[in-house]
């Protein structure tokens, strides 16, 4: 079952979490699974794109949570 899903701004990846307690990022375009990121002990709940600026660099990160009680970036 997928709980969670959160498009990357690029619109061209999807991650998705749930019950078997891994987040997948997908590419539209292709229609393929890009990886598989592991790492939570209980159903995904929660992901979201995270970006960063400042005047030297731009960083994206991916934050999720879970049933497990936890938040990971």
């Amino acid at each position: 079952m997928v709980a969670s899903l959160c498009f990357q701004e690029d619109g061209v990846t999807l991650a998705s979490g749930g019950a078997d307690c891994d987040i997948v990022l997908w590419d539209l375009v292709s229609y393929t699974a890009l990886s598989r990121l592991r790492g939570h002990k209980d159903s995904v709940t929660g992901i979201c794109f995270v970006t960063t600026e400042n005047n030297l660099s731009r960083q994206q990160y991916l934050v999720s949570v879970s049933k497990d009680t936890l938040m990971k970036v």
